[in-house]
């Protein structure tokens, strides 16, 4: 009978539950849309990665960034806020014979405690969230401070 009756309580409390999802990391990301070219021409964009201090081009990019390609967009998210940062590295796109560079990637992290999950008994009432603010890159010299940006042919 305790059981049953501890099962029913448990039943209880987590059908009141409001649980609420905490994004643990919110990364870095660029978005670069492209204007005014043709599919065959967006099909074939290469994005080659290079170390900042090195120069060096980075053959496997995983670790450090992630590429996600969506018809005419291309979205580069930070995989590491502390290993490999964003900002440690800058871009080459190119599509056809065009070559776009996207460096001197800036960001401040910081992180901060939220409360995030206060129902019992799942997980702890605070969660340690880290973000960034003042995001700003350079395309072909000149200074964008957002997240995203526009190619035009």
């Amino acid at each position: 009978m305790k059981r049953l009756s501890f099962l029913i309580c448990a039943i209880i409390l987590s059908a009141c539950c409001t649980k609420k999802y905490c994004e643990p990391e919110i990364r870095p990301e660029i978005k670069i849309t492209f204007v005014d070219f043709n599919s065959n021409e967006t099909s074939n964009i290469k994005l080659k990665v290079f170390d900042t201090k090195s120069n060096n081009l980075i053959n496997n990019v995983s670790s450090l960034v992630s590429i996600k390609i969506d018809g005419n967009d291309i979205i580069i998210i930070n995989n590491n806020f502390f290993e490999g940062e964003l900002r440690d590295h800058y871009f080459i796109v190119e599509i056809g014979t065009r070559k776009d560079t996207i460096n001197n990637i800036e960001y401040d992290l910081f992180s901060s405690t939220i409360k995030c999950n206060s129902c019992f008994p799942f997980g702890s009432e605070k969660v340690n969230v880290s973000d960034f603010k003042n995001f700003s890159f350079s395309h072909n010299g000149s200074i964008i401070s957002e997240q995203s940006m526009i190619i035009k042919k």
